[in-house]
């Protein structure tokens, strides 16, 4: 009985842990020197029951969700499983193509293509923040640490659409971070 005790004890230690470690949202980070407030998060969640990641949307102006995203943005997102770098390029890809008419998509191909060969594998507990303003262009940072950037505005704007466009990644993880704020 002692044993089990103490074996059960050691999976809620260890639970409590890796919740602790995803959950690593602040309320506010910097982008391009401006402060930015965590507007909402949201589970990430494939075929409605397996639950991948979680992600927060932080903003300037919480209440200006529902606009177009033209102020400063990150999108955060730690995993909560793995990922190849293959997994984010084609997926990627595979979402800017379904949510841009095709002109646009041919002018951000070559430079979607630059800033996509950047891309990580991903383990469990690993964060990337997708950051985006007109003067510091589009940053991807892995754990803190950039990786990749590009100064096109067109690519810029284009990204978020993966997350915010007509034909998003989830509609449901869409809505709940453009949701009224949750503050």
């Amino acid at each position: 009985m002692k044993l089990f005790l103490i074996l059960v004890a050691a999976m809620i230690s260890s639970v409590a842990a890796a919740t602790t470690s995803i959950n690593k949202f602040t309320d506010h980070v910097m982008v391009e020197e401006q402060k930015l407030q965590l507007c909402n998060r949201a589970d990430i969640r494939v075929m409605a029951m397996f639950n991948v990641g979680e992600a927060a949307l932080y903003l300037q102006e919480c209440d200006r969700t529902q606009e177009r995203l033209d102020q400063p943005a990150q999108l955060s997102i730690v995993y909560r499983r793995d990922f190849s770098a293959k997994d984010f390029q084609s997926s990627a890809r595979k979402l800017l193509k379904r949510n841009l008419d095709s002109q646009t998509f041919n002018a951000i191909e070559a430079e979607l293509k630059r800033f996509n060969d950047n891309y990580q594998a991903m383990s469990k507990g690993d964060r990337y923040d997708i950051c985006y303003s007109q003067k510091s262009g589009l940053m991807l940072h892995k754990n803190g640490e950039l990786i990749s950037s590009s100064q096109s505005q067109q690519l810029g704007e284009a990204y978020l659409m993966i997350w915010f466009g007509d034909r998003p990644f989830s509609q449901k993880l869409k809505k709940k971070l453009l949701a009224a704020s949750n503050g």
